[in-house]
């Protein structure tokens, strides 16, 4: 009896080495997948953070290029003159004035 007891006590020894050694493997595997997923979030939250400074430069464009139609306007151009002088559409001159107009009340 004592010999089929080591080797029980053998075998459940070589059988939690395995154990451990397939855990061990899974864990290389989850801690790689983890960085993975970590570099992936890091990534879209830089991309994030750049695309919200563009919106922000780009805004800023926009409202400088209204504040010269506006002043073509107030040089007393027409939207229809405005439009060809800067090959855009009338459409365009109009709704960019109304913005600035909206936006100028509204800071009043």
């Amino acid at each position: 009896m004592v010999g089929v007891a080591r080797s029980r006590t053998a075998s459940r020894s070589d059988a939690l080495e395995r154990a451990r050694a397939a855990r061990l493997r899974l864990d290389v595997e989850r801690e790689q997948r983890d960085r993975q997923i970590e570099e992936a979030a890091a990534a879209y939250f830089t991309n994030e953070d750049a695309r919200a400074e563009l919106l922000r430069q780009v805004e800023a464009v926009e409202t400088e290029m209204a504040t010269s139609l506006r002043r073509l306007r107030d040089l007393g151009e027409s939207n229809a003159r405005i439009a060809k002088l800067l090959d855009i559409s009338a459409a365009d001159v109009r709704k960019t004035l109304t913005v600035v107009d909206t936006e100028a009340t509204e800071a009043s």
